[in-house]
């Protein structure tokens, strides 16, 4: 199967000025850019006067947790925003690994009676994606929460309790080694009330794993309005004590928090999950314009307007910050640019509307419409199953 696409304005995720250019695509790879006048593809989209990027990476998306990731209607609003690429399990919550089969953790948030769970592990997790196919590229993140729900039984009490010495060796030997089986880090949630308590002691072994792995410690942090603050500075402490790197979720646009996120740059690795909403105040965009901040489902659209519309920023720029970064904080394997040899992962669009989404080289959405194709793959440290 041959792709060629013409007279498209290439933005490749570097932040490179955009060129015109066509691009040839052969099974799932980009096979050659340049300028094919007569070349004979077995389709061929004109796309003169759009531009064409690397597909976008939502790095912090929930949709697992409701079991929504497995709804042709959900995966297809994922990829009408230009995403071909989800990052899930965060939060604290994930949908592996299970030390007793079940998804009673996420009871909050789906009806668990509509899967059929029949695996414990990450890697059991993921080989049943062998049958059970997706329209976008998924990765996940290993819930605390989860495993820790599992060790003391519980999901439904309303009572906290600090781990025992046995309890706690067990949760870092399952962490450990589920983190071997290709997760992309530890997702910690203390914005949940049975977990808001848990000791810094706990959280600092998480964050130790990671780092260890040179993997990355998906963080929501305890207050994330009026304490923002104070929340931030943990946040900063931690990633200084461990050398951790770490990504806060759901990050409301506070200049306060942001500066001094800035300001430990030099000792502390810490990104974050932009809250896009209806106020775009100069602080507000100061924050999105920085190479720290990346944007979440639902946010790719107003994203998009912001910077075609509005002119936060140079839309290569932007284009950089929604693909490149985060592939190289993720450590994606031949994602995130628009290069010869890396995976057809491609977005079409003009004025801030998307028309194509191209997913391992074949077409997801065509002049808007979705095409119901399950060409998604399960990345898994850069690797694909």
């Amino acid at each position: 199967m041959t792709i060629l696409i013409k007279n498209v304005q290439l933005l490749d995720g570097t932040g490179r000025p955009a060129i015109k250019a066509d691009v040839l695509i052969k099974n799932d790879k980009i096979s050659a850019i340049g300028n094919f006048f007569n070349y004979k593809a077995d389709e061929i989209i004109d796309a003169i006067g759009a531009y064409l990027a690397p597909g976008f990476i939502d790095i912090n998306n929930v949709g697992d947790r409701s079991l929504e990731i497995f709804s042709n209607d959900y995966q297809g609003n994922i990829l009408e925003q230009g995403i071909t690429l989800v990052i899930g399990g965060h939060g604290g919550f994930s949908l592996a690994p299970l030390i007793y089969g079940s998804l009673e953790a996420i009871r909050p948030w789906a009806d668990i009676r509509k899967i059929n769970v029949n695996w414990h592990t990450l890697a059991g997790f993921l080989k049943t994606f062998k049958t059970r196919k997706l329209s976008v590229n998924f990765g996940t993140f290993l819930g605390h929460t989860t495993v820790r729900f599992d060790i003391i039984h519980d999901a439904h009490k309303l009572i906290f309790r600090n781990l025992t010495s046995n309890e706690s060796a067990v949760l870092n030997f399952i962490m450990r080694k589920n983190l071997k089986a290709g997760a992309f880090g530890i997702s910690v949630g203390l914005d949940y009330p049975l977990v808001s308590e848990t000791s810094y002691f706990e959280i600092k072994k998480m964050a130790e794993l990671a780092a260890k792995t040179g993997a990355l410690l998906s963080y929501n942090l305890k207050d994330n309005k009026e304490g923002i603050t104070d929340s931030v500075k943990r946040a900063i402490f931690l990633a200084k004590e461990t050398g951790v790197k770490i990504l806060i979720n759901n990050f409301k646009l506070s200049l306060e928090a942001f500066n001094l996120i800035e300001e430990n740059s030099s000792s502390a690795d810490i990104c974050f999950c932009a809250n896009i909403n209806d106020d775009y105040s100069g602080e507000s965009v100061k924050i999105l314009q920085s190479d720290k901040a990346f944007i979440s489902s639902g946010g790719f659209g107003k994203f998009l307007k912001l910077v075609e519309k509005d002119k936060i920023m140079t839309i290569e720029e932007a284009i950089k910050n929604i693909t490149f970064l985060p592939a190289a904080k993720l450590k994606l394997n031949k994602r995130g640019i628009i290069r010869e040899g890396y995976f057809a992962d491609l977005v079409i669009f003009r004025n801030a509307e998307i028309s194509n989404v191209i997913i391992n080289g074949k077409i997801a959405v065509k002049e808007g419409k979705i095409q119901n194709i399950l060409e998604g793959r399960i990345l898994v440290s850069g690797k694909f199953i």
